[in-house]
């Protein structure tokens, strides 16, 4: 399985790549796979017809096709930057649920208390996400940069 991967064009469907700082720059809209793999999804400089990839910046992390759940995502570059790993971050219960309760219960999901926003000893409040986790209605956009 694999990351969607398409490109933003201009309201004239023109397919832009821009330079920054010497590097190439294309806006990208990353959709996660139907089954996620634990430690990520991979974007490769071959894919862009790149040969390097020196990273990614997070414009609007990825939310589901109605906009009422997203979760948070990780960009890793490996050592010879032919490929960047995208690390959703978050639980099934928070990319799914949503809070309709404002009590002190409603607000300890994800061992987060609701006095202070305390984690639980060797609870991390932005884990990854599950292996093979549906996240095929997640996109998020991002700038990637190489050459």
């Amino acid at each position: 399985m694999a990351l969607t991967i398409a490109q933003v064009s201009t309201p004239n469907a023109e397919m832009h790549e821009g330079q920054l700082m010497g590097l190439r720059a294309r806006i990208l809209d990353i959709t996660f796979d139907s089954s996620y793999l634990t430690t990520g999804e991979v974007l490769t400089a071959a894919s862009l017809g790149w040969t390097y990839l020196f990273g990614a910046v997070t414009l609007a992390d990825p939310s589901n096709s109605d906009g009422t759940a997203s979760v948070g995502c990780i960009v890793k570059k490996n050592t010879s930057g032919s490929q960047l790993t995208f690390q959703a971050q978050g639980n099934a219960a928070s990319a799914t649920h949503t809070h309709t309760e404002n009590t002190a219960a409603a607000y300890t999901q994800n061992a987060v208390t609701a006095a202070g926003g305390a984690v639980a000893a060797g609870t991390l409040r932005n884990a990854e996400m599950a292996s093979t986790q549906d996240l095929s209605t997640f996109t998020g956009r991002f700038v990637v940069l190489g050459y």
